[in-house]
């Protein structure tokens, strides 16, 4: 994830939907929130929307960068830790 921010290049995403609590769709959430690619289920992706999102490609551009991962942090380890206390 933050490579692919970093480099600002678009990305298909296809996160595994059988991942430990989800953490690769939340990881692809990042990019996507970022302008930096498009996220897209496994069971729904197929060769037209492939080459869709690879024609788009050049005209996606990416308006942040690493910092995107940082915004809200505290408040999102606080809503975890919460929701892990019980």
């Amino acid at each position: 994830v933050a490579e692919l921010l970093a480099v600002r290049r678009p990305a298909l995403l296809v996160p595994y939907p059988h991942a430990s609590n989800n953490h690769q769709l939340y990881n692809a959430q990042v990019i996507e929130k970022a302008g930096s690619g498009r996220i897209i289920s496994d069971a729904a992706i197929t060769p037209p929307r492939m080459v869709e999102f690879f024609k788009k490609a050049g005209s996606y551009s990416p308006s942040r960068g690493p910092e995107v991962m940082f915004q809200e942090a505290d408040q999102n380890l606080a809503s975890y830790l919460t929701s892990r206390s019980g």
